[in-house]
């Protein structure tokens, strides 16, 4: 279930693996009395009256979301800025460590064992993450901490398997139920990809296939396999302001 939700599988679809658990388990504690207690009795379903999946945010609602991210937790804001400047997935953002961060090279490393096809991926380290990486102290870590290990966001040496779910919950209790703006956390990321596309002449696609990990040119194959990082000049492109 963490790993659907984590893929971007819809609320209908891990509703339907929550019923088949529950059910299970049901049949477990009546019939074959192994169990007590049925272990996800308490599980709510998700809602399916959701909006378009990966509707962009508005303008106006970033100026709004920004600020109470901050508020309630600015290590989840980081969180968030990994999939709205880096486009990191949920999974991966869960599993990167502070070894991964090359704040001289400015670049991340997503190990080949997180990555869709087993391949490790180089991504340019921009600058509104590393801003926010430092100040948290996030380069002092021990290189085999994990950015985000904890409920509530903070640094550990232990993998928190649950932090999509939690992220996502923590994103619904902010900007959904609390200002009442009803998107995904991950439109974050084609938020800021047509941002980039929109607000720049001559935008470099490339670059953005790379950072989006799609993979339709072949040519995009050699760049990841040479561990070339294609890189954008931040001081002449127009990024959102997250």
């Amino acid at each position: 279930m963490y790993y659907k939700a984590a893929q971007g599988h819809g609320n209908r679809n891990i509703n339907d693996y929550t019923d088949f658990f529950k059910t299970t388990f049901e049949a477990i504690r009546r019939k074959l009395k192994l169990i007590k207690e049925n272990p996800l009795t308490e599980t709510d379903y998700l809602p399916e009256k959701e909006s378009t999946r990966f509707e962009p945010l508005t303008a106006e609602e970033i100026e709004r979301i920004v600020p109470a991210l901050q508020a309630h937790n600015p290590r989840f804001y980081l969180y968030t800025r990994f999939i709205a400047y880096q486009f990191i997935r949920p999974w991966h953002i869960a599993r990167l460590k502070a070894g991964d961060i090359d704040y001289t090279k400015d670049c991340i490393h997503v190990a080949d064992d997180t990555t869709k096809n087993r391949k490790s991926r180089y991504r340019q380290l921009l600058q509104p993450v590393k801003a926010m990486l430092q100040p948290q102290g996030c380069h002092t870590l021990p290189q085999d901490y994990y950015l985000f290990s904890s409920a509530d966001f903070a640094p550990g040496k232990q993998l928190y398997q649950n932090l999509s779910i939690r992220a996502a919950e923590t994103w619904k209790r902010i900007v959904i139920d609390g200002l009442g703006i009803n998107k995904k956390m991950y439109a974050l990321k084609h938020t800021s990809s047509q941002y980039f596309v929109n607000e720049n002449d001559n935008a470099d696609l490339k670059f953005l296939q790379q950072h989006m990990e799609h993979h339709s040119i072949s040519q995009t194959e050699i760049y990841l396999q040479n561990k070339i990082v294609k890189r954008i000049d931040e001081t002449t492109v127009k990024m959102l302001d997250y």
